[in-house]
Parts: structure tokens; C-alpha cells; sequence
């Protein structure tokens, strides 16, 4: 199993604090493209939202070793308002494969600038870092079941937390 992290998500600070340091070190993250789509700033804050958008491409890492608890916890960080959706991907060696991404679920406007990460950690990051910190340290969630996502995130969640057991 693949994810494309595109956002936030290539923070490794944050993605310490969400999935904690131990699965953070099972990570192996590689270059990777999207092709498709182009990545702007939302307007209602300081947060990525993708778009289809033709001839777009968004840089990004491909994300293995995320374990079924790891996915908990990056659905609860992503929210109910963003479900997970395969796409087609491209490794920096060109390879070309399918990975799991988080987009909205539904539209979201946006502002005409592009989303970018280096802005956002001057920015942001010192702003959120210790709310997520601060949610992570009280999750406690083990099942699907026992989590605050939605129906719909919860289904997809499940299918990829079984392509994890494969």
C-alpha cells in the first residue's frame, strides 16, 4: 500500500506528532508525482486542497510502511471533510503506480495562489504543531469502529487497512 502526501504531510514534525516516532521511522518516502491535478491554498486557511486540473502535476512523496493504525490516525488528522481516493502516481525513476490521497470530499473554494510547504512552516506550523500534538497525545483509537470519521472515510479506510494486511 502507497499513499501521495502532498501537504502538510511532508512536514516531518508533523508527521512526528501524528503517527508518532516509532511508525514515523518505519516510513519510506520517495519522490513522487501527481499528474492531474495542481495545488492551491484554501480559503477558509492555511491548508492544501487539490484540483484536477489538466496538464497540472503536484510534487510530492510516496509514502510506504503506514501501518492500519497510522491510517487511523492520518484520517482522524485529514478530517471529514477529505476521504481517501487512489490515483495514479509517478516515482521520481519514472515508474508509474497507483497510491491512496486525501482530497476534499467535496468542493472547496480556494484561492488563486498555489499551496505551498516551505510558506506554510513560516507561517503555520508553529500554530498547529502543538494542537496536533496535543489531539495525537489523547487518540486513542485501535478500530475503525472506536474512530470519529465519517461513514464514508470509514469505508475507504477499511478497504485500504485491508490491502495493508496483504
Amino acid at each position: 500500500m502507497q499513499l501521495f502526501f502532498y501537504g502538510t504531510l511532508l512536514d516531518a514534525d508533523l508527521r512526528r506528532a501524528i503517527l508518532g516516532a516509532a511508525a514515523e521511522q518505519r516510513l519510506v518516502l520517495r519522490p513522487a508525482l501527481l499528474p492531474g491535478y495542481r495545488c492551491f491554498r484554501s480559503s477558509h486557511g492555511d491548508y492544501p486542497v487539490l484540483l484536477r486540473r489538466s496538464g497540472g502535476r503536484v510534487k510530492g512523496a510516496l509514502a510506504t510502511g503506514v501501518d492500519r493504525i497510522g491510517l487511523l490516525r492520518i484520517g482522524h488528522f485529514e478530517g471529514e471533510d477529505y476521504a481517501p481516493a487512489q490515483s495514479l502516481v509517478i516515482g521520481a525513476d519514472g515508474r508509474r503506480s497507483m497510491a491512496w490521497i486525501y482530497r476534499a470530499s467535496v468542493p472547496e473554494p480556494v484561492e488563486r495562489q498555489t499551496w505551498n510547504l516551505r510558506a506554510w512552516q513560516l507561517r503555520s506550523k508553529t500554530r498547529l504543531l502543538p494542537q496536533v500534538k496535543r489531539w495525537a497525545g489523547g487518540f486513542g483509537a485501535d478500530s475503525l469502529e472506536d474512530s470519529d470519521l465519517r461513514w464514508h472515510v470509514r469505508r475507504r479506510l477499511r478497504d485500504l487497512a485491508d490491502l495493508s494486511e496483504d
